[in-house]
């Protein structure tokens, strides 16, 4: 289960060139980080908010690891018994569905609230909206949504 966690370390130069090429090309990328692996501490999840803030997409999305039903890692963690009792669905990537060895379910929620400030938040990432002039009603829209959930 952890060696997924590894994946962003071994191949975070492709990652870096695709998103490079991207960028220079003038599309919009969208990176989506996910944080709350099982053995995944406050320094790894800080890993990850920093790989984001370097990848520099456009948007970012971050979500708590939730195993999909049926899946072979779903199975694993249920017969691991890794799986909080809450887990009705497979779409709850704001609450921390899996036990962690290191962090709260609170604290994971908080970390994933750092990860929307520190993304978002910086003066780079909002120049890069308000000067957009032509999408900032949709950027504010979007934006007050992301906000009363993460930021507030």
């Amino acid at each position: 289960m952890i060696r997924a966690k590894n994946l962003h370390l071994k191949n975070q130069g492709q990652f870096e060139r695709y998103f490079y090429a991207a960028h220079k090309a003038g599309l919009r990328t969208l990176g989506y980080f996910i944080i709350g692996f099982p053995e995944e501490g406050v320094s790894e999840v800080n890993e990850t908010i920093d790989l984001a803030i370097e990848l520099n997409p456009f948007f970012a999305s971050f979500s708590t690891l939730v195993p999909d039903y049926g899946t072979a890692f779903y199975l694993e963690a249920k017969d691991k018994n890794m799986l909080n009792e809450e887990m009705h669905s497979s779409d709850n990537s704001g609450i921390a569905m899996l036990s962690n060895t290191k962090l709260s379910k609170d604290e994971r929620g908080k970390l994933l609230k750092t990860a929307y400030r520190r993304f978002y938040l910086r003066p780079r990432q909002l120049y890069k909206y308000i000067s957009d002039f032509s999408m900032l009603p949709v950027y504010f829209r979007n934006g007050k949504r992301v906000l009363a959930k993460f930021i507030a």
